[in-house]
């Protein structure tokens, strides 16, 4: 019998995923289990995620809708057994505002203001 394994990627807004659900998650390859997978999963992750770079906030706040101070990092994980979330090293410089479904760069107001609330700028790259 044969047994496809697979290497996810996912955007969480963590880095430290320990019970953290992803925003979203995607299968981007059928794998072996071997002892390198979880590195080429990773290495892979990374590599799409940066391709990705100028419309990876647009997704995670198509799928959130509204949001406030969203910080995404990208993470990997492989179906093989005890295959846990593994950061891979990118995330958002800057956290996003989502509203109704548009990124736009949250700015926190001064604390002397009456409100702590957020000015909206246009949406800058993930970086390493």
């Amino acid at each position: 019998m044969y047994i496809t394994d697979h290497c996810y990627c996912a955007a969480l807004s963590t880095k430290f995923p320990e019970e953290d659900a992803p925003i979203f998650e995607s299968a981007i390859a059928k794998i072996t289990c071997d002892r390198e997978t979880e590195e080429n999963c990773r290495r892979n992750c990374f590599i799409l995620a940066e391709a990705a770079n100028d419309r990876t906030p647009l997704v995670p706040c198509r799928l959130l809708g509204n949001y406030n101070t969203l910080r995404v990092s990208v993470h990997s994980r492989t179906s093989c057994k005890n295959s846990q979330w593994i950061f891979t090293g990118l995330s958002m410089v800057s956290p996003r505002c989502c509203q109704k479904g548009t990124v736009v760069r949250c700015k926190t107001v001064s604390k002397g203001s009456k409100r702590n609330s957020a000015v909206l700028e246009p949406p800058g790259p993930l970086r390493r």
